[in-house]
């Protein structure tokens, strides 16, 4: 038994995990309040006296859940890497991903144009692609940009999956530049703060066992 390291596909700032680093929300009482700048993100609102503004806790959560895609078959776990226009975005892991499997699809955060597609990275332990341990999706790509699905098992680190559009993104779950990432299976790193460095190759964003 090993543990896998995924790593970050593209070199840019935390833009949100479990909630977003700077989005809105309309509460049940009506009222916009911003969400919070800090993580580990809180399923409930805080009740701190130190909010601003302050929060009523019976008005419904302050925090903006950050949207996933694809969870009824098993994606979870969103994270948001910062991105420039079209930047490379590339598959990074330890030696304990053998080969991998590349699917692209369509309508990440129920977005569609430009914005609208990603690609599925199946993992595998072995050389051969039968022993799945886990998955990462990467989301909004430019759809003429992404590697076209097939079984890779030779030179798979750093193997470009796609790039980033050069049209700001308008999506539903979030604007601007930005690579939407999910796992499944697997556990996720927590990076802490929103806008905490994460580095391509070198940040690990979620771990496998095999």
């Amino acid at each position: 038994m090993g543990t896998a390291f995924v790593y970050a596909p593209n070199t840019g700032v935390n833009w949100g995990q479990a909630c977003y680093c700077t989005k809105t929300v309309t509460c049940t009482d009506g009222v916009v309040r911003q969400c919070r700048l800090t993580a580990p993100c809180a399923p409930v609102c805080p009740c701190s006296p130190n909010c601003n503004p302050p929060c009523n806790c019976n008005a419904g959560n302050t925090e903006c859940p950050h949207a996933t895609s694809l969870g009824g078959e098993g994606w979870g776990a969103p994270l948001d890497i910062s991105a420039s226009p079209n930047q490379s975005v590339k598959f990074y892991s330890t030696t304990g991903i053998q080969s991998i499997r590349t699917q692209k699809r369509a309508m990440f955060c129920g977005n569609t144009g430009t914005w609208a597609y990603g690609v599925l990275v199946s993992l595998y332990s072995d050389f051969n692609g039968t022993v799945y341990i886990g998955g990462v999706m990467y989301g909004h790509l430019l759809e003429s940009s992404i590697l076209p699905d097939l079984w890779y098992q030779n030179n798979v680190w750093g193997r470009e999956l796609g790039r980033v559009p050069s049209t700001n993104c308008n999506c539903t779950c979030y604007r601007g530049f930005h690579v939407h990432l999910q796992r499944r299976w697997g556990q996720s790193m927590n990076f802490g703060t929103c806008q905490a460095q994460i580095w391509a190759g070198q940040s690990s964003i979620y771990t496998f066992n095999y």
